[in-house]
Protein backbone atom coordinates (compact mmCIF):
# COMPACT_ATOMS: atom_id res chain seq x y z
CA UNK A 1 0.00 0.00 0.00
CA UNK A 2 2.82 2.05 0.73
CA UNK A 3 4.44 1.19 -2.12
CA UNK A 4 1.26 2.15 -4.20
CA UNK A 5 0.79 5.44 -3.11
CA UNK A 6 4.03 6.60 -3.09
CA UNK A 7 3.73 5.83 -7.17
CA UNK A 8 1.01 7.78 -7.26
CA UNK A 9 2.30 10.94 -5.70
CA UNK A 10 5.45 10.47 -8.05
CA UNK A 11 3.16 10.76 -10.75
CA UNK A 12 0.70 13.39 -9.93
CA UNK A 13 4.22 15.44 -8.61
CA UNK A 14 5.38 14.92 -12.29
CA UNK A 15 2.64 15.92 -13.90
CA UNK A 16 2.41 19.32 -11.87
CA UNK A 17 6.31 19.76 -12.99
CA UNK A 18 5.59 19.75 -16.87
CA UNK A 19 2.44 21.72 -16.68
CA UNK A 20 4.47 24.18 -15.01
CA UNK A 21 7.55 24.14 -17.32
CA UNK A 22 4.48 24.14 -19.98
CA UNK A 23 2.61 27.09 -18.97
CA UNK A 24 6.37 29.13 -18.76
CA UNK A 25 6.77 28.36 -22.00
CA UNK A 26 9.66 25.85 -21.50
CA UNK A 27 9.79 23.21 -24.01
CA UNK A 28 11.95 20.55 -23.83
CA UNK A 29 12.91 17.87 -26.47
CA UNK A 30 11.95 15.38 -23.75
CA UNK A 31 8.81 16.83 -23.60
CA UNK A 32 7.72 16.50 -26.94
CA UNK A 33 8.77 13.27 -27.93
CA UNK A 34 7.57 11.73 -25.23
CA UNK A 35 4.39 13.69 -24.12
CA UNK A 36 1.70 14.00 -27.01
CA UNK A 37 -1.28 15.55 -26.03
CA UNK A 38 -4.09 16.42 -28.56
CA UNK A 39 -3.95 20.05 -28.76
CA UNK A 40 -6.60 20.65 -30.85
CA UNK A 41 -9.83 19.27 -29.55
CA UNK A 42 -11.75 16.20 -31.44
CA UNK A 43 -8.84 15.86 -34.20
CA UNK A 44 -6.22 13.77 -34.88
CA UNK A 45 -4.20 15.76 -37.01
CA UNK A 46 -4.46 13.20 -40.17
CA UNK A 47 -5.28 14.68 -43.50
CA UNK A 48 -9.05 12.71 -42.86
CA UNK A 49 -9.04 14.44 -39.29
CA UNK A 50 -7.00 17.61 -39.25
CA UNK A 51 -6.95 19.73 -36.64
CA UNK A 52 -9.37 22.54 -36.59
CA UNK A 53 -7.93 26.49 -36.59
CA UNK A 54 -11.02 28.63 -36.31
CA UNK A 55 -10.10 31.40 -33.83
CA UNK A 56 -6.64 33.64 -33.30
CA UNK A 57 -6.12 31.10 -29.89
CA UNK A 58 -5.53 28.63 -32.42
CA UNK A 59 -3.61 30.25 -35.16
CA UNK A 60 -1.25 31.76 -32.15
CA UNK A 61 -0.60 28.73 -30.66
CA UNK A 62 0.29 27.20 -33.71
CA UNK A 63 2.91 30.19 -34.19
CA UNK A 64 3.83 29.18 -30.64
CA UNK A 65 4.22 25.41 -31.32
CA UNK A 66 6.70 26.02 -34.72
CA UNK A 67 8.39 28.10 -33.44
CA UNK A 68 9.71 26.28 -30.32
CA UNK A 69 10.87 23.72 -32.97
CA UNK A 70 7.25 21.30 -33.51
CA UNK A 71 8.03 21.45 -37.32
CA UNK A 72 4.34 19.13 -37.95
CA UNK A 73 5.98 17.32 -40.57
CA UNK A 74 2.79 15.13 -42.24
CA UNK A 75 0.31 16.86 -39.96
CA UNK A 76 -2.92 18.68 -41.20
CA UNK A 77 -4.50 21.88 -40.05
CA UNK A 78 -7.94 22.72 -42.22
CA UNK A 79 -9.36 26.44 -41.10
CA UNK A 80 -13.24 26.22 -39.97
CA UNK A 81 -13.74 29.66 -39.95
CA UNK A 82 -12.88 33.31 -40.73
CA UNK A 83 -10.57 34.70 -38.17
CA UNK A 84 -9.99 38.42 -37.95
CA UNK A 85 -7.35 39.84 -35.39
CA UNK A 86 -8.25 43.43 -33.85
CA UNK A 87 -6.25 46.29 -34.28
CA UNK A 88 -6.17 50.60 -34.14
CA UNK A 89 -4.16 51.57 -37.16
CA UNK A 90 -5.17 51.09 -40.94
CA UNK A 91 -3.25 48.66 -42.88
CA UNK A 92 -1.58 51.07 -45.37
CA UNK A 93 -0.68 53.46 -42.24
CA UNK A 94 2.40 54.36 -42.80
CA UNK A 95 3.37 55.21 -39.43
CA UNK A 96 2.22 51.83 -38.04
CA UNK A 97 4.31 50.09 -35.69
CA UNK A 98 1.62 47.64 -33.80
CA UNK A 99 2.07 44.19 -32.97
CA UNK A 100 -0.79 41.76 -33.01
CA UNK A 101 0.78 38.66 -34.63
CA UNK A 102 3.04 36.07 -34.38
CA UNK A 103 4.49 34.51 -37.67
CA UNK A 104 4.29 31.02 -38.04
CA UNK A 105 8.08 29.51 -38.13
CA UNK A 106 11.41 31.50 -37.48
CA UNK A 107 14.97 30.91 -38.48
CA UNK A 108 17.32 32.18 -35.30
CA UNK A 109 20.30 31.65 -36.55
CA UNK A 110 22.27 30.67 -39.37
CA UNK A 111 22.61 27.26 -37.25
CA UNK A 112 20.65 24.32 -38.70
CA UNK A 113 19.36 23.88 -35.06
CA UNK A 114 17.89 27.30 -34.89
CA UNK A 115 15.79 26.50 -38.11
CA UNK A 116 12.19 26.33 -37.08
CA UNK A 117 9.85 25.70 -40.32
CA UNK A 118 6.39 25.08 -40.83
CA UNK A 119 6.66 21.48 -42.38
CA UNK A 120 2.73 20.44 -42.24
CA UNK A 121 -0.41 20.82 -44.04
CA UNK A 122 -2.39 24.28 -43.97
CA UNK A 123 -5.61 24.39 -45.79
CA UNK A 124 -7.42 27.92 -45.36
CA UNK A 125 -10.70 25.82 -46.83
CA UNK A 126 -11.90 29.15 -48.58
CA UNK A 127 -11.28 31.28 -45.08
CA UNK A 128 -9.85 34.09 -44.47
CA UNK A 129 -7.62 35.47 -41.85
CA UNK A 130 -8.21 39.44 -41.47
CA UNK A 131 -6.33 41.94 -39.49
CA UNK A 132 -2.88 41.24 -38.25
CA UNK A 133 -0.33 43.49 -37.82
CA UNK A 134 3.63 42.36 -37.62
CA UNK A 135 6.08 45.44 -37.26
CA UNK A 136 9.93 44.55 -36.86
CA UNK A 137 11.54 47.03 -37.83
CA UNK A 138 15.34 46.31 -36.46
CA UNK A 139 18.08 45.38 -38.25
CA UNK A 140 18.87 42.17 -37.04
CA UNK A 141 18.29 39.77 -40.18
CA UNK A 142 16.74 36.74 -38.42
CA UNK A 143 14.50 37.99 -35.19
CA UNK A 144 13.36 40.63 -37.40
CA UNK A 145 13.11 39.05 -40.98
CA UNK A 146 11.05 36.27 -41.87
CA UNK A 147 7.80 37.33 -41.57
CA UNK A 148 4.08 36.89 -43.08
CA UNK A 149 1.38 34.89 -41.68
CA UNK A 150 3.93 31.97 -42.05
CA UNK A 151 7.24 33.49 -41.56
CA UNK A 152 9.22 30.42 -42.80
CA UNK A 153 8.17 27.54 -44.54
CA UNK A 154 10.05 24.72 -45.76
CA UNK A 155 8.58 20.80 -47.18
CA UNK A 156 4.73 21.75 -46.44
CA UNK A 157 1.77 23.16 -48.04
CA UNK A 158 0.08 26.17 -47.50
CA UNK A 159 -3.27 26.31 -49.58
CA UNK A 160 -6.59 28.03 -50.29
CA UNK A 161 -6.50 30.63 -47.55
CA UNK A 162 -6.97 34.58 -48.31
CA UNK A 163 -5.06 37.08 -46.67
CA UNK A 164 -6.66 40.55 -46.16
CA UNK A 165 -6.61 43.69 -44.36
CA UNK A 166 -2.84 43.26 -43.35
CA UNK A 167 0.17 45.58 -42.28
CA UNK A 168 3.15 43.74 -42.20
CA UNK A 169 6.88 44.97 -41.77
CA UNK A 170 10.31 43.17 -41.58
CA UNK A 171 14.07 43.64 -42.12
CA UNK A 172 13.81 41.30 -44.79
CA UNK A 173 12.28 37.93 -46.22
CA UNK A 174 8.56 39.43 -45.71
CA UNK A 175 5.45 38.23 -47.53
CA UNK A 176 1.69 38.29 -47.40
CA UNK A 177 1.34 34.47 -47.55
CA UNK A 178 4.98 33.35 -46.47
CA UNK A 179 8.15 35.51 -45.35
CA UNK A 180 10.30 32.81 -46.46
CA UNK A 181 9.36 29.48 -48.70
CA UNK A 182 12.25 27.56 -48.54
CA UNK A 183 10.63 24.59 -50.13
CA UNK A 184 6.85 23.36 -50.05
CA UNK A 185 4.09 24.69 -52.40
CA UNK A 186 1.75 27.49 -51.76
CA UNK A 187 -1.40 27.26 -54.06
CA UNK A 188 -4.89 28.62 -54.71
CA UNK A 189 -4.02 31.55 -52.00
CA UNK A 190 -5.53 35.19 -52.37
CA UNK A 191 -3.93 38.59 -50.48
CA UNK A 192 -6.33 41.50 -50.54
CA UNK A 193 -6.06 45.28 -49.39
CA UNK A 194 -2.41 44.43 -47.38
CA UNK A 195 0.77 46.40 -47.36
CA UNK A 196 3.98 44.79 -47.46
CA UNK A 197 7.16 46.00 -45.81
CA UNK A 198 10.74 45.77 -45.44
CA UNK A 199 13.40 48.32 -43.76
CA UNK A 200 16.77 46.23 -45.29
CA UNK A 201 17.16 48.13 -48.98
CA UNK A 202 18.00 44.60 -50.70
CA UNK A 203 15.38 42.25 -47.87
CA UNK A 204 13.25 39.98 -50.45
CA UNK A 205 9.50 41.19 -50.03
CA UNK A 206 6.27 39.73 -52.23
CA UNK A 207 2.47 40.08 -52.23
CA UNK A 208 2.40 36.07 -51.88
CA UNK A 209 5.75 34.67 -50.98
CA UNK A 210 8.91 37.36 -49.47
CA UNK A 211 11.49 35.15 -51.03
CA UNK A 212 10.91 31.88 -52.51
CA UNK A 213 14.20 29.70 -53.02
CA UNK A 214 14.54 27.08 -55.96
CA UNK A 215 10.76 28.21 -57.51
CA UNK A 216 10.18 25.39 -59.78
CA UNK A 217 12.13 22.63 -58.09
CA UNK A 218 11.92 22.27 -54.49
CA UNK A 219 9.55 24.62 -54.56
CA UNK A 220 6.24 25.59 -55.95
CA UNK A 221 3.98 28.47 -56.40
CA UNK A 222 0.19 27.77 -57.96
CA UNK A 223 -2.63 29.48 -58.51
CA UNK A 224 -1.81 32.60 -56.04
CA UNK A 225 -3.44 36.19 -56.95
CA UNK A 226 -3.25 39.54 -54.84
CA UNK A 227 -5.46 42.39 -55.54
CA UNK A 228 -4.81 45.97 -53.77
CA UNK A 229 -1.38 46.00 -52.06
CA UNK A 230 1.34 48.37 -51.56
CA UNK A 231 4.93 47.57 -51.71
CA UNK A 232 6.43 49.64 -49.27
CA UNK A 233 4.79 53.01 -49.06
CA UNK A 234 4.07 53.22 -53.14
CA UNK A 235 0.73 51.97 -54.33
CA UNK A 236 1.65 48.89 -56.41
CA UNK A 237 -0.46 47.65 -59.33
CA UNK A 238 1.72 44.76 -60.02
CA UNK A 239 5.33 43.42 -60.27
CA UNK A 240 5.66 42.50 -56.22
CA UNK A 241 4.57 38.88 -56.60
CA UNK A 242 7.23 36.85 -55.16
CA UNK A 243 10.68 38.05 -54.88
CA UNK A 244 9.66 41.92 -55.76
CA UNK A 245 8.53 40.16 -59.18
CA UNK A 246 5.22 38.64 -60.29
CA UNK A 247 5.44 34.69 -61.00
CA UNK A 248 3.45 33.87 -64.42
CA UNK A 249 4.76 30.37 -64.51
CA UNK A 250 1.36 28.37 -63.46
CA UNK A 251 0.02 31.72 -61.98
CA UNK A 252 2.07 31.20 -59.26
CA UNK A 253 1.74 34.72 -58.12
CA UNK A 254 0.11 37.49 -59.85
CA UNK A 255 -2.42 40.39 -59.69
CA UNK A 256 -6.06 39.89 -60.63
CA UNK A 257 -9.23 41.32 -60.33
CA UNK A 258 -11.21 39.13 -57.39
CA UNK A 259 -14.53 39.15 -57.44
CA UNK A 260 -16.92 38.53 -54.50
CA UNK A 261 -19.96 36.03 -54.28
CA UNK A 262 -22.33 38.44 -53.51
CA UNK A 263 -21.23 41.64 -54.81
CA UNK A 264 -21.67 42.34 -58.86
CA UNK A 265 -19.08 42.39 -61.29
CA UNK A 266 -17.12 45.45 -61.38
CA UNK A 267 -17.33 47.42 -64.70
CA UNK A 268 -14.90 47.67 -66.86
CA UNK A 269 -13.57 44.06 -65.91
CA UNK A 270 -10.06 43.01 -67.63
CA UNK A 271 -7.19 41.02 -67.05
CA UNK A 272 -6.52 38.12 -65.14
CA UNK A 273 -9.84 37.34 -62.77
CA UNK A 274 -10.81 35.03 -59.78
CA UNK A 275 -13.64 33.67 -58.76
CA UNK A 276 -13.59 31.93 -55.78
CA UNK A 277 -16.96 29.63 -54.09
CA UNK A 278 -17.19 26.86 -51.45
CA UNK A 279 -19.26 23.60 -52.68
CA UNK A 280 -20.78 20.53 -51.10
CA UNK A 281 -19.72 17.21 -52.45
CA UNK A 282 -22.27 16.03 -55.27
CA UNK A 283 -24.07 18.89 -54.42
CA UNK A 284 -25.07 20.44 -58.01
CA UNK A 285 -25.17 24.46 -58.15
CA UNK A 286 -25.31 26.86 -61.13
CA UNK A 287 -22.45 28.78 -62.24
CA UNK A 288 -21.76 31.29 -64.74
CA UNK A 289 -18.19 33.14 -65.69
CA UNK A 290 -17.20 36.03 -67.16
CA UNK A 291 -13.83 33.91 -68.31
CA UNK A 292 -13.15 30.54 -70.40
CA UNK A 293 -12.15 28.04 -67.39
CA UNK A 294 -10.02 25.08 -68.14
CA UNK A 295 -10.55 23.09 -64.44
CA UNK A 296 -8.27 20.37 -62.94
CA UNK A 297 -8.85 16.94 -63.24
CA UNK A 298 -11.16 15.16 -61.06
CA UNK A 299 -12.77 18.85 -59.81
CA UNK A 300 -16.02 17.13 -60.82
CA UNK A 301 -18.68 17.45 -63.31
CA UNK A 302 -20.00 20.46 -65.87
CA UNK A 303 -23.08 20.00 -67.33
CA UNK A 304 -25.16 21.96 -70.11
CA UNK A 305 -28.47 22.98 -70.63
CA UNK A 306 -30.47 20.98 -73.18
CA UNK A 307 -34.26 21.36 -73.15
CA UNK A 308 -37.04 20.74 -70.71
CA UNK A 309 -39.83 18.05 -71.16
CA UNK A 310 -43.01 20.08 -69.78
CA UNK A 311 -45.09 16.91 -70.55
CA UNK A 312 -42.86 15.29 -67.67
CA UNK A 313 -41.89 18.43 -66.05
CA UNK A 314 -38.26 17.30 -66.51
CA UNK A 315 -35.51 19.68 -67.08
CA UNK A 316 -32.32 17.77 -68.60
CA UNK A 317 -28.59 18.62 -68.42
CA UNK A 318 -26.24 17.02 -70.15
CA UNK A 319 -22.60 16.59 -69.61
CA UNK A 320 -20.54 19.11 -71.23
CA UNK A 321 -17.39 17.05 -71.13
CA UNK A 322 -15.15 19.73 -70.49
CA UNK A 323 -11.45 19.13 -71.14
CA UNK A 324 -8.56 21.31 -71.45
CA UNK A 325 -9.35 21.01 -75.36
CA UNK A 326 -12.76 22.13 -74.19
CA UNK A 327 -12.57 24.53 -71.71
CA UNK A 328 -15.71 26.19 -70.16
CA UNK A 329 -17.16 29.20 -72.53
CA UNK A 330 -17.28 32.45 -71.09
CA UNK A 331 -20.80 33.65 -70.55
CA UNK A 332 -22.49 30.21 -70.82
CA UNK A 333 -24.63 29.21 -67.58
CA UNK A 334 -24.14 25.61 -66.58
CA UNK A 335 -24.90 23.36 -63.88
CA UNK A 336 -21.51 22.71 -61.83
CA UNK A 337 -21.44 18.83 -60.00
CA UNK A 338 -18.34 18.53 -57.33
CA UNK A 339 -16.46 15.64 -56.68
CA UNK A 340 -15.49 17.20 -53.11
CA UNK A 341 -16.60 19.67 -50.26
CA UNK A 342 -14.89 22.85 -50.65
CA UNK A 343 -13.69 25.61 -52.11
CA UNK A 344 -12.95 26.27 -56.02
CA UNK A 345 -10.83 28.48 -57.13
CA UNK A 346 -11.85 29.66 -60.74
CA UNK A 347 -9.38 32.10 -62.51
CA UNK A 348 -8.97 33.22 -66.25
CA UNK A 349 -8.94 36.44 -68.44
CA UNK A 350 -11.67 38.08 -68.33
CA UNK A 351 -14.14 37.99 -71.67
CA UNK A 352 -14.88 40.88 -73.60
CA UNK A 353 -17.98 43.24 -73.06
CA UNK A 354 -18.62 42.01 -69.19
CA UNK A 355 -20.77 44.18 -66.91
CA UNK A 356 -23.36 43.59 -63.92
CA UNK A 357 -25.87 43.61 -66.75
CA UNK A 358 -25.25 41.35 -69.17
CA UNK A 359 -27.49 38.06 -69.25
CA UNK A 360 -26.01 35.30 -70.46
CA UNK A 361 -28.19 32.93 -71.98
CA UNK A 362 -27.82 29.31 -73.80
CA UNK A 363 -30.37 27.46 -75.10
CA UNK A 364 -33.70 28.08 -76.46
CA UNK A 365 -35.74 25.01 -76.28
CA UNK A 366 -39.28 25.55 -77.19
CA UNK A 367 -39.05 28.76 -75.34
CA UNK A 368 -37.07 27.67 -72.36
CA UNK A 369 -33.92 29.55 -71.76
CA UNK A 370 -31.28 28.90 -69.25
CA UNK A 371 -29.90 32.49 -67.96
CA UNK A 372 -26.72 33.70 -66.44
CA UNK A 373 -26.53 36.73 -64.07
CA UNK A 374 -23.70 38.77 -62.82
CA UNK A 375 -25.95 40.79 -60.65
CA UNK A 376 -28.25 39.76 -57.90
CA UNK A 377 -31.58 40.04 -59.60
CA UNK A 378 -34.81 40.79 -57.45
CA UNK A 379 -38.32 39.25 -58.17
CA UNK A 380 -40.89 41.52 -55.75
CA UNK A 381 -43.70 40.99 -57.96
CA UNK A 382 -44.60 36.94 -59.03
CA UNK A 383 -42.57 36.90 -62.70
CA UNK A 384 -44.86 33.90 -63.45
CA UNK A 385 -42.34 32.36 -65.88
CA UNK A 386 -38.92 32.06 -63.66
CA UNK A 387 -37.44 29.04 -61.69
CA UNK A 388 -34.98 28.84 -59.42
CA UNK A 389 -33.01 26.08 -57.71
CA UNK A 390 -33.88 24.93 -54.50
CA UNK A 391 -31.51 25.25 -51.42
CA UNK A 392 -30.58 22.27 -49.28
CA UNK A 393 -32.57 22.92 -45.98
CA UNK A 394 -35.14 24.64 -46.86
CA UNK A 395 -38.11 23.49 -45.39
CA UNK A 396 -40.79 24.48 -47.28
CA UNK A 397 -39.45 23.38 -50.56
CA UNK A 398 -38.31 19.81 -51.87
CA UNK A 399 -34.54 19.90 -52.51
CA UNK A 400 -33.04 19.78 -55.69
CA UNK A 401 -35.86 20.61 -58.17
CA UNK A 402 -36.15 23.82 -60.24
CA UNK A 403 -39.22 26.11 -58.67
CA UNK A 404 -41.46 28.42 -60.01
CA UNK A 405 -40.35 31.56 -58.63
CA UNK A 406 -43.28 33.66 -56.39
CA UNK A 407 -42.21 37.05 -56.17
CA UNK A 408 -41.50 37.99 -52.55
CA UNK A 409 -37.96 39.40 -50.09
CA UNK A 410 -37.31 35.25 -50.91
CA UNK A 411 -37.44 35.27 -54.41
CA UNK A 412 -33.91 36.53 -56.08
CA UNK A 413 -30.19 35.07 -57.53
CA UNK A 414 -27.24 36.04 -56.61
CA UNK A 415 -24.05 36.87 -59.52
CA UNK A 416 -22.86 34.33 -61.42
CA UNK A 417 -25.52 31.65 -61.22
CA UNK A 418 -28.19 30.99 -63.38
CA UNK A 419 -32.16 30.62 -63.74
CA UNK A 420 -34.50 28.71 -65.91
CA UNK A 421 -36.86 31.29 -67.92
CA UNK A 422 -39.83 30.51 -70.38
CA UNK A 423 -40.95 32.94 -72.69
CA UNK A 424 -42.80 31.04 -75.35
CA UNK A 425 -46.48 31.00 -75.85
CA UNK A 426 -47.72 27.15 -76.19
CA UNK A 427 -46.18 24.12 -74.81
CA UNK A 428 -47.34 20.42 -74.35
CA UNK A 429 -48.47 21.33 -70.36
CA UNK A 430 -49.59 25.17 -71.19
CA UNK A 431 -52.88 25.89 -70.67
CA UNK A 432 -54.08 29.36 -70.91
CA UNK A 433 -55.69 31.61 -68.03
CA UNK A 434 -56.96 34.41 -68.44
CA UNK A 435 -53.58 34.91 -70.89
CA UNK A 436 -51.55 33.42 -68.08
CA UNK A 437 -49.66 30.39 -68.80
CA UNK A 438 -49.90 27.49 -65.99
CA UNK A 439 -46.64 26.53 -66.29
CA UNK A 440 -45.41 23.55 -63.84
CA UNK A 441 -44.93 24.26 -59.93
CA UNK A 442 -41.66 22.02 -59.99
CA UNK A 443 -39.42 20.21 -62.68
CA UNK A 444 -37.41 17.36 -61.59
CA UNK A 445 -33.39 17.44 -63.09
CA UNK A 446 -32.41 14.68 -65.27
CA UNK A 447 -28.49 14.14 -65.99
CA UNK A 448 -27.19 12.65 -68.53
CA UNK A 449 -23.92 11.65 -69.82
CA UNK A 450 -22.23 13.19 -73.07
CA UNK A 451 -23.68 10.40 -75.67
CA UNK A 452 -27.45 11.09 -73.50
CA UNK A 453 -27.73 7.75 -71.24
CA UNK A 454 -29.08 9.32 -67.70
CA UNK A 455 -26.36 9.82 -65.18
CA UNK A 456 -28.74 11.32 -61.98
CA UNK A 457 -31.99 12.71 -60.99
CA UNK A 458 -32.25 15.63 -58.65
CA UNK A 459 -34.35 18.66 -57.93
CA UNK A 460 -33.56 23.22 -58.61
CA UNK A 461 -32.99 27.05 -55.17
CA UNK A 462 -33.49 30.77 -57.12
CA UNK A 463 -31.02 32.07 -54.20
CA UNK A 464 -28.27 29.26 -54.34
CA UNK A 465 -28.74 27.58 -57.18
CA UNK A 466 -27.77 24.08 -56.29
CA UNK A 467 -29.47 21.00 -57.00
CA UNK A 468 -30.09 17.86 -54.32
CA UNK A 469 -30.01 14.34 -54.79
CA UNK A 470 -32.46 12.77 -52.50
CA UNK A 471 -33.14 8.67 -51.89
CA UNK A 472 -35.91 7.99 -53.83
CA UNK A 473 -35.00 5.93 -56.61
CA UNK A 474 -35.98 6.14 -60.50
CA UNK A 475 -35.56 4.11 -63.48
CA UNK A 476 -33.38 5.29 -66.14
CA UNK A 477 -36.00 7.27 -68.19
CA UNK A 478 -36.51 9.16 -65.15
CA UNK A 479 -39.85 7.70 -63.42
CA UNK A 480 -40.39 7.29 -59.96
CA UNK A 481 -40.39 4.19 -58.36
CA UNK A 482 -41.89 3.45 -55.03
CA UNK A 483 -39.05 2.22 -52.39
CA UNK A 484 -36.22 0.34 -53.23
CA UNK A 485 -36.67 -1.93 -56.47
CA UNK A 486 -36.09 -5.65 -56.45
CA UNK A 487 -35.97 -6.16 -59.86
CA UNK A 488 -32.91 -6.17 -61.76
CA UNK A 489 -32.06 -3.59 -63.91
CA UNK A 490 -29.63 -0.17 -63.61
CA UNK A 491 -31.42 2.27 -61.66
CA UNK A 492 -30.40 5.95 -59.99
CA UNK A 493 -30.10 6.63 -56.50
CA UNK A 494 -28.85 9.57 -54.77
CA UNK A 495 -27.27 10.70 -57.77
CA UNK A 496 -25.49 7.78 -58.67
CA UNK A 497 -26.17 4.85 -60.71
CA UNK A 498 -26.83 1.57 -59.14
CA UNK A 499 -27.63 -1.56 -60.51
CA UNK A 500 -29.37 -4.63 -59.13
CA UNK A 501 -28.54 -7.79 -60.05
Amino acid sequence: MKHKNFTTIFVQAAQMLLAVMLTLGTQTAWAQSTMQFPIYTGDEGTSEKPYQIKTTDDLNKLAADVNSGTTYANTYFKMTADIAYTYTMAWNDDNSTENNYTAIGCKLSNNDEDDHPFEGTFDGDGHTVSGIRIYKGGSDQFSNSYQGLFGYMRQGTVKNVTLSDANITGYGNVGGIVGRQQSGTIENCLVIGTRVNRTSYNGARGAIVGYSLNLGSGSTLKYNYYSNCIMGDTPTASGIGCNGADVTENDGAVPATILSEIAAVPTPLSGTVVFRRSFTANVASTICLPFAYTPATGIGTFYEFAGVNAEKTEVTMQDANITADNPLEANKPYLFKPAATGPVLFHGTAAATISAGKTPTTGNTDGWVFKGTYARINWPDDPQTIYGFAAPGKADLAEGKFFRVKGGSNSYVLPFRAYLQYSGTSGARAVTRGGTEDLPETMTVRFIDAVGTPTAIGTLNTRTGEVVFGDAWYSLDGRRIQGQPTKKGIYINNGYKIIIK
